[in-house]
């Protein structure tokens, strides 16, 4: 008896040694989102929110006024909007640069799972949405997140590259709103 409790308790012990070896806890990082990986959840608070943006490496991470986190992907400044239902969007906008609405149009109808337009300034700006209807969990946000981060790579690209993107003056150099 006393060495079958011995041996359960040795595997008890190199198991959860093992465990943390291979899965370390969301603290050691310095953030943990209050909610456990593969759990879903209606809504996701901001702190939970900006947990997931550190611990899949975003910089600049920031938890607003209002509650939407800001935080730099790439190099440029994108804003996770959260909604009272639980909805999330995603944002980034381009300033110093004109666009013809037809390079706009052009994107939307060749480009899935993001939208584009043109703001009250004429500056291009990319959104996304995620619905909350079904839930929320760490791994869609990432997700959610990644494409986002992909399709803003390729917006700016496709506005530098396409030929009806020009700076608005001499001076002016194409920028992310956020730097």
């Amino acid at each position: 008896m006393y060495v079958a409790r011995s041996i359960a308790l040795a595997l008890a012990l190199l198991t959860s040694q093992a465990a943390c070896v291979i899965n370390p806890p969301a603290q050691s990082f310095g953030y943990a989102p209050s909610v456990p990986s593969g759990v879903v959840v209606e809504r996701l608070s901001s702190a939970d929110l900006a947990a997931i943006l550190k611990s899949e490496g975003y910089g600049s991470v920031t938890v607003q006024k209002d509650g939407n986190v800001s935080f730099k992907a790439n190099g440029v400044l994108c804003v996770l909007y959260r909604y009272d239902d639980g909805d999330l969007q995603l944002y980034f906008g381009i300033t110093g640069i004109t666009v013809d609405p037809r390079t706009i149009n052009e994107w939307n109808r060749t480009r899935r799972l993001s939208r584009a337009y043109l703001d009250a300034d004429q500056d291009p700006i990319l959104e996304a949405d995620l619905l909350a209807d079904t839930g929320l969990s760490r791994e869609t946000v990432s997700s959610f997140v990644k494409v986002f981060v992909q399709s803003v790579s390729h917006f700016q690209t496709y506005l530098l590259e396409n030929g009806e993107a020009q700076p608005a003056s001499a001076d002016d150099a194409p920028t992310a709103q956020s730097l």
